[in-house]
């Protein structure tokens, strides 16, 4: 009699990722270059190994799967980005109707892509050859929210390292992990 493998002991993305982020604490040097990442090579393998015990060949594909492809529409919405600031640098997509000529099937065609790029507004995202007056102005709003806020975030973070390295000349160290905070 042929023993049935044992079912995965599931574990959730929500604790695989609590339990990457203390490898990663563990294992992260005091300071590295931005560019190296040979020190994650043991958080890689232990994500692995939980992984391969947790969850079938299958599952494991279709989470795979499912990753490239939202990256890929993460993608789209960056690249979509990038062609709002060539037009706001004056160049118009390669292939688009100039004014008085009209859309043909071969602009459609060689702008396939660039028309079906999206565009997040609101809570919708929209592509790029259905976006409206309306939706236009609703995104620019929100771009300049996010901006503002963007900018508060980063000007918050400024302020935090102005205080620790306050604290620190106060306190006569040279390092974060020695700070009395009061």
């Amino acid at each position: 009699m042929t023993e049935e493998p044992d079912e995965p002991n599931n574990v959730s993305d929500k604790e695989l990722a609590a339990l990457i982020d203390q490898w990663l604490a563990e294992a992260r040097p005091e300071r590295y270059d931005v560019e190296e990442d040979d020190w994650m090579e043991s958080v890689i393998e232990k994500a692995r190994d939980k992984l391969v015990e947790s969850q079938t060949v299958d599952d494991a594909f279709l989470k795979a799967a499912r990753r490239r492809v939202r990256d890929r529409e993460g993608q789209a919405v960056k690249r979509m980005h990038a062609e709002l600031r060539k037009i706001a640098e004056g160049k118009t997509p390669l292939g688009w109707p100039t004014e008085g000529e009209d859309w043909t099937e071969e602009n459609k065609r060689i702008l396939f892509e660039l028309l079906h790029l999206p565009l997040k507004v609101g809570a919708e995202k929209v592509q790029f050859g259905a976006m409206s007056r309306e939706d236009w102005r609703n995104w620019r709003l929100e771009s300049q929210r996010l901006g503002d806020e963007e900018m508060a975030r980063r000007i918050a973070e400024r302020r935090a390292a102005e205080r620790i390295e306050s604290l620190e000349i106060e306190q006569g160290t040279d390092r974060t992990d020695s700070i009395r905070w009061s």
